[in-house]
């Protein structure tokens, strides 16, 4: 079928999301990695097999999303987004039989920095700097430049052809605005290194997030 249609084939009404502050729902993760991190470090003691329990973490981390939000939609796309990603890395990266709360974060960290001879602090501060910078361009170019292009309400996609020129193009658009977007994850890096003087990798570029 060459065309879409503006109804849905399947329609499933979802209760509206409980909405909070964004620091009660950075809490909340936080708090929630405890569970996950105490989870997988005693998953020996638990009735579950050891894969149940990873399906079992990965809906929730799926179903939460839909279930509390905050009011910012950058800030629910990356509070929601690193928890994901640190339990998984935690769930099939690492080794939790016995492994302490300060090595587990260690751990975790370690997944982000990098080692540089002959630099210092200045100088990762300086390409910390970079980083933010960086990340504010491509914030501004999606909200300046791609941003004006977008249709105010894009339900009307559906109702195009698959290869319609307009509907090959907005998809060209949304997925420079969605790589645009994620530079608040760089934002956020370079902050850190700015505050910590560590050396952080560029997120885009670590072996850990490639495909296979």
């Amino acid at each position: 079928m060459l065309f879409g249609s503006i109804h849905p084939g399947i329609s499933i009404r979802l209760a509206p999301a409980f909405v909070m502050s964004t620091q009660d729902l950075a809490l909340f993760y936080a708090l929630l990695l405890v569970v996950d991190y105490q989870l997988l470090r005693n998953e020996s003691r638990l009735p579950l097999g050891k894969r149940q329990l990873r399906v079992l973490m990965m809906f929730g981390h799926a179903a939460l999303p839909l279930v509390l939000v905050s009011r910012r939609h950058l800030d629910n796309m990356f509070l929601a987004g690193i928890p994901w990603f640190i339990v998984t890395y935690s769930a099939f990266a690492m080794p939790m039989d016995g492994i302490s709360v300060f090595e587990w974060i260690d751990g975790v960290l370690s997944i982000v920095g990098v080692l540089f001879e002959n630099a210092n602090k200045g100088t990762h501060r300086l390409q910390g700097c970079v980083k933010v910078i960086r990340g504010s361009v491509k914030l501004l170019f999606s909200h300046v430049i791609i941003q004006p292009w977008l249709p105010a309400d894009n339900r009307f996609l559906l109702s195009l052809g698959w290869f319609d020129l307009l509907s090959l193009l907005l998809t060209v658009l949304y997925g420079i605005k969605a790589y645009c977007t994620l530079g608040i994850v760089d934002v956020f890096m370079g902050l850190e290194q700015i505050l910590l003087g560590v050396p952080l990798i560029d997120i885009f570029n670590s072996p850990i997030l490639a495909s296979r």
